[in-house]
């Protein structure tokens, strides 16, 4: 008795193993493709919060600049209207800011040690409290006219 093997027997079950290790071969791929979508996104999300913490903290640096060079023009004006002006406590809350911080700042009158300067004003401003708060500092040097020598 001759038994004829129908190819389609054999065929059937290397044709499922074939197309089962393909499509784990494509799912393993596809993984792997995921993979470093999610890992380049994630890189993408940090990239873009770093500059926003960058972009923010540049603002407040110079926003306490800007205070500080406001502070001296507010310790020229006050000493020119009253030549006693010593030191002054400026408190500026936060609704008169962008809202999220409060500033302070010391405006301090001295003598000058420059004798073409009468006096040396230094303001020191500080925006927001705690270990997150920012410093800068400014200093002029103003002449003021005596009674003598205005004309």
């Amino acid at each position: 008795m001759n038994y004829m093997h129908s190819p389609c027997t054999t065929d059937i079950p290397i044709l499922v193993r074939r197309s089962s290790e393909r499509r784990g071969a494509v799912l393993l791929v596809v993984l792997v493709c995921l993979m470093v979508v999610g890992v380049v996104g994630m890189g993408l999300v940090r990239t873009m919060i770093t500059a926003g913490h960058d972009k923010r903290l540049h603002a407040d640096r110079l926003q306490t600049q800007w205070l500080a060079e406001s502070g001296l023009d507010r310790g020229v004006a006050r000493l020119r209207r009253d030549a006693s002006f010593e030191a002054e406590t400026w408190r500026i809350d936060a609704d008169q800011l962008d809202g999220r911080r409060s500033a302070v700042v010391e405006i301090v009158v001295e003598a000058s040690s420059v004798e073409s300067f009468g006096r040396r004003i230094t303001a020191v401003a500080t925006l927001g409290e705690g270990p997150l708060r920012i410093s800068a500092e400014a200093t002029r040097g103003v002449v003021l006219e005596t009674p003598e020598e205005s004309p």
